[in-house]
């Protein structure tokens, strides 16, 4: 066992040691992280095959009561696939027009506009050049004449 600090410090077991400890610690919140992981998608497993039986008998009931709205003259079959298919449709343009929306949304802003290291004044980006000596008006700069 190392006597003093100095020894413990440059003993190369020490270090190995303190590395292989560090190791099994983050091998230890993997192997944490991997069960968090597990069990996450043991739930949503689930889940899923809940909601897909939810599916299942809410198809069922509605072709039921199509059916049955067929046989009483109540609804035709064709103007309803009509309906259903334009509705279905809409909600697809509706759907792509939000995500235009969002991604115009996300988009950067338009450059800032840059100080002249010369004139100091504000200009558009465009409107200058960079040079060794920083950005600088283009040769329009009145500090350049």
């Amino acid at each position: 066992m190392p006597a003093s600090f100095f020894e413990m410090f440059f003993d190369n077991d020490y270090k190995q040691r303190s590395d292989i400890n560090d190791a099994y610690a983050e091998a230890a919140n993997a192997r944490f992280a991997t069960s968090l992981a597990m069990s996450n998608l043991e739930q949503l497993g689930k889940q899923l095959l809940v909601q897909r039986d939810e599916i299942r008998d809410l198809t069922v009931a509605v072709s039921v009561l199509v059916k049955m709205l067929a046989e009483s003259g109540a609804l035709d079959d064709k103007v309803l696939r009509y309906r259903v298919e334009a509705e279905l449709e809409e909600r697809i343009e509706a759907a792509k027009a939000a995500q235009v929306r969002q991604s115009v949304a996300a988009a950067p802003a338009e450059l800032a506009d840059v100080t002249c290291s010369k004139c100091l004044q504000r200009r558009d980006p465009g409107q200058t050049v960079m040079t060794g000596n920083g950005v600088v008006c283009d040769p329009s700069c009145e500090a350049l004449r």
